[in-house]
């Protein structure tokens, strides 16, 4: 199922259910993914937390629904796809009911998705920014949203040990090959004959 740029595998959705202390419950499984949120991530939600869910969300964001176009076209569509509250009855009996449950919270998932990233693409300002950055901070818990890696740099950036600033060209590698400024590290070997990282004994004669 694809809508917009966001995907969440709907085949096979797996579902299943269990007794509890006072009745049986389903539990559905479903995998998301987006591209701009790197790899999919499993999750794991009852019916019950995702009608709390729901209900939740739709009360966050009807205040301020009608200041935006984007958010107004969307907020109907969380109640018209959001499986209602009814009694599944016998497991064996009632398969396609759950099924197709399960088909509409995915619905209701992916339009949740969408949402996220409207927020996060519209740099909303003003007074409506603190309820916009919530409603993102609520979406990230209860869909476990995974936070980004680290990016590394595409070049590391590398000190002279002895200034303490960039080394950039031309340095001066001792045989332990560690590189330090030409200025630096003559006058560093005339009185230590050590590399000032390793201490690995070295004279003037051996950087290069």
């Amino acid at each position: 199922m694809v809508l917009d740029d966001v995907t969440i595998q709907s085949r096979p959705l797996q579902f299943f259910t269990e007794r509890g202390k006072h009745a049986r419950y389903t539990v559905y499984i479903l995998t998301l993914s987006s591209p701009c949120m790197g790899s999919p991530w499993r999750l794991t939600r009852r019916y019950s937390e995702m009608h709390t869910f729901h209900r939740v969300l739709t009360r966050f964001l009807a205040p301020i629904a009608a200041n935006y176009d984007w958010l107004r076209h969307l907020l109907p569509l969380f109640d018209q796809v959001f499986p209602q509250k009814q009694w599944i009855g016998d497991l064996f009996a009632t398969y396609d009911r759950t099924r197709a449950r399960a088909l509409r919270l995915v619905q209701f998932l992916q339009l949740v998705l969408i949402l996220r990233q409207r927020c996060l693409e519209k740099h909303v300002a003003g007074d409506d920014a603190p309820m916009i950055s919530a409603i993102v901070s609520l979406i990230d818990v209860h869909l476990n949203v995974p936070t980004a890696p680290p990016v590394a740099p595409s070049s590391p950036i590398v000190e002279c040990a002895i200034c303490l600033e960039t080394l950039l060209t031309s340095p001066q590698t001792l045989p332990c090959h560690h590189g330090f400024h030409p200025k630096c590290i003559g006058p560093w070997l005339a009185q230590h004959n050590t590399c000032p990282l390793c201490r690995r004994t070295c004279h003037l004669s051996c950087s290069v």
